[in-house]
């Protein structure tokens, strides 16, 4: 019988919990867009709606690391923090 060592076992259970935590990240804002009162400030990301935000540079259902570099956040539409490189545009 294998053995599976306690971290690796703890990887696994933080995994699977932050798979679950992006399912319902996912899903509460069409949640919160039924209930009275909150249609035109919430369910989508627009200017002049309410919004929180946490943004990787990939995908964590592919890789549950990308948790752990978390480069953007907004909370009630302020930015709270913004490591994203910049873009920069060239003239055509």
């Amino acid at each position: 019988m294998r053995s599976t060592s306690k971290s690796a076992i703890l990887e696994i259970r933080i995994a699977a919990f932050s798979v679950a935590i992006i399912a319902s990240a996912a899903i509460a804002p069409a949640v919160w867009a039924q209930e009275p009162g909150w249609q035109d400030q919430v369910g989508a990301i627009e200017k002049g709606k309410y919004a929180d935000l946490a943004a990787v540079s990939g995908n964590p259902l592919q890789d549950i690391t990308q948790l752990q570099r978390v480069q953007f956040v907004m909370k009630g539409g302020k930015v709270i923090r913004n490591d994203m490189p910049t873009r920069t545009t060239s003239a055509r």
